[in-house]
């Protein structure tokens, strides 16, 4: 096994796909990300333990997944004001408070 650096890989690490299964690769496609979806689905129903393959593959797939969807469906933060609102309607603020903290943000400032 070649040295990288300090570092000698050891093969614990490096393991072949078991019969049926796919070599984990990046998602180029809309049909690559749809099967990577399809397989993380199936360890919903039976959660791996941790340290075993199983759960490696799954943290590989959920990487994999959430890259591509972080470069193909970028989620904008909110704006300030909305996430406010949102926060005090989750919090139970009564609604007098909700709609006057509009007008306060729009009134001319007297100093």
């Amino acid at each position: 096994m070649k040295r990288i650096g300090a570092i000698r890989p050891t093969t614990a690490s490096i393991r072949r796909p078991r019969h049926g299964e796919k070599v984990i690769r990046p998602l180029r496609s809309e049909a690559d990300y749809d099967a990577a979806l399809d397989e993380v689905e199936r360890y919903f129903e039976n959660d791996p333990k941790p340290g075993t393959p199983e759960a490696d593959r799954l943290d590989l797939l959920a990487l994999i997944i959430e890259d591509y969807e972080r470069k193909y469906w970028p989620i904008d933060p909110p704006d300030a004001i909305d996430a406010i609102r949102y926060r005090m309607e989750a919090s139970g603020y009564p609604k007098p408070i909700l709609v006057a903290c509009p007008a306060r943000a729009n009134a001319p400032r007297t100093s």
